[in-house]
């Protein structure tokens, strides 16, 4: 608006748009005191993804958060820099993660976050809004030199002439994720699982791919990569040879007529069927054992009971 900075040259150098960055970051700690995520990001670009080189740099900043259910700190001491220059570092002083980096080193590859919303975007001829192009990464990934797995959802910023120049989102840790989804309250002495989940609709097979699984604290990980309900909301299943139960709901995430609409998230819970009818075949055994100990004891008694009634005649 004020004219100061070149839509051409915005993401040539992280030098160029300190001042923006700087205003970005106080946006986006803002927005990091008020929505559960463990991390927000704006990454600028206004060129055609596809003719980037890889390993070239864009500018950008990056915050985390390892705990945002915790209690805010007034000083920000609970943030940390993953990616910003370093002016901005210096002036918000907000400590760096020890994976920070100036500007984020684009790959085409593995930076579907950054490239399926922007270039879906800059692509499009049809022009729809900012939020139509969100995107949610349906497989957890690491960013460079880090070793936490994230998921996100990024959406392209859009001027109103429909210049797109950058991209901007959230993330979610994967262990914030798991934490989430408490398996516990499957009330099956913790041995059911949830998992997040989606399918492309333009598949017929019906099956669904795992993207994060939540797993019992000191056992070994459940991991299934494919399950397939026959293209019902619940039903029977085998994870590693064993016969489970499971139910899944749909989320909408995204809506009709969009770009990503036939990506379908699910929520799925799953339930090894033994351990699912373990209190009905408890009660089963429990009646069984009344039942033969009733006959038992009814037989017992009537056979006494003739007996005694038959011994008069008998030795009459």
């Amino acid at each position: 608006e004020s004219g100061e900075i070149d839509i051409d040259t915005l993401d040539s150098s992280s030098e160029n748009c300190v001042e923006f960055m700087q205003t970005i970051s106080e946006e986006l700690i803002s927005f990091m005191w008020t929505k559960p995520v463990t991390g927000a990001f704006v990454i600028l670009n206004t060129h055609d993804l596809d003719e980037r080189e890889d390993g070239s740099s864009l500018p950008g900043i990056y915050l985390r958060d390892l705990d945002p259910d915790a209690q805010k700190s007034e000083l920000n001491e609970d943030l940390s820099y993953m990616v910003a220059p370093p002016k901005v570092v210096q002036s918000m002083r907000i400590y760096t993660d020890q994976s920070w980096q100036p500007a984020v080193r684009y790959y085409s590859q593995p930076d579907e976050f950054i490239y399926r919303p922007f270039q879906t975007a800059y692509s499009d001829d049809e022009r729809l809004s900012q939020r139509d192009y969100g995107y949610w990464t349906t497989k957890p990934f690491v960013l460079p030199n880090d070793t936490k797995r994230i998921i996100t959802y990024s959406e392209p910023l859009i001027l109103s002439d429909g210049t797109v120049y950058g991209v901007i989102g959230v993330e979610l840790l994967e262990s914030y994720v798991i934490k989430k989804l408490s398996a516990t309250e499957l009330q099956n002495d913790d041995s059911g699982v949830y998992a997040l989940a989606y399918s492309d609709a333009s598949d017929s097979s019906g099956e669904m791919n795992a993207i994060i699984c939540s797993s019992d604290e000191g056992k070994d990980e459940l991991i299934f990569d494919k399950i397939s309900l026959g293209g019902k909301s619940e039903g029977s299943l085998k994870i590693n040879g064993e016969k489970c139960y499971a139910s899944s709901v749909p989320l909408g995430l995204y809506s009709r007529n969009t770009p990503f609409f036939n990506e379908r998230w699910q929520v799925i819970a799953v339930v090894p069927e033994e351990r699912l009818y373990e209190m009905s075949d408890r009660v089963n055994r429990m009646l069984f054992v009344i039942i033969a100990v009733t006959f038992s004891v009814g037989l017992f008694g009537s056979l006494s009971v003739g007996r005694q009634l038959s011994y008069p005649i008998k030795t009459l």
